[in-house]
């Protein structure tokens, strides 16, 4: 392996893959359930942003406001949560920085990179999407995770899918 991003390639795709996501990208994500996958991730980034110095020496990385502008945005009446975020946050919170960079990594750069597409995909403004100084974000990112971190990166994608399989669950279950 190469890079991280090599080594993340089969945790990445089955992200993707997940029914939630294949909802989004077929545009068949409806307001309320965006809402909740919004909320849900509210709770990891809120957790990230509020415990680790990245975030204060990149505040333009931060995500929470913009995240909870979206789902304010959305006007749900009810909320689906996953109790897999809030063990997702806590885990996040015991991490140091350098293990951190690798969910900043899969997350951030994820709606950096991945993001514009997604935008176009889902309800809402996805203000989430909108990055000032991208392209130097994104170096940011890349200069302080390497392939030591792909254990931690593949951490984030588990968390992530199991985050994305129980909501839609839940989700599949209110509805």
């Amino acid at each position: 392996m190469n890079s991280l991003k090599e080594a993340t390639a089969a945790a990445h795709k089955r992200a993707e893959q997940t029914e939630i996501v294949k909802l989004i990208f077929e545009k068949k994500i409806d307001n309320q359930q965006y809402a909740s996958l919004l909320a849900n991730q509210l709770i990891y980034y809120s957790a990230m942003e509020k415990c680790n110095s990245i975030f204060q020496s990149n505040p333009q990385l931060a995500r929470s406001s913009r995240l909870l502008n979206d789902l304010i945005d959305l006007c749900a009446d009810s909320l689906v949560i996953s109790t897999v975020s809030y063990r997702y946050a806590d885990y996040l919170k015991g991490l140091n920085t350098q293990s951190m960079w690798a969910h900043v990594y899969v997350h951030y750069l994820g709606d950096m990179m991945g993001g514009q597409m997604l935008k176009r995909c889902v309800p809402g403004a996805g203000s989430r999407f909108e990055f000032e100084n991208m392209p130097e974000l994104i170096s940011n990112v890349r200069f302080n995770v390497s392939i030591a971190d792909a254990y931690e990166a593949q951490q984030a994608f588990e968390w992530t899918i199991n985050i994305y399989d129980d909501l839609y669950q839940r989700i599949r279950e209110a509805g």
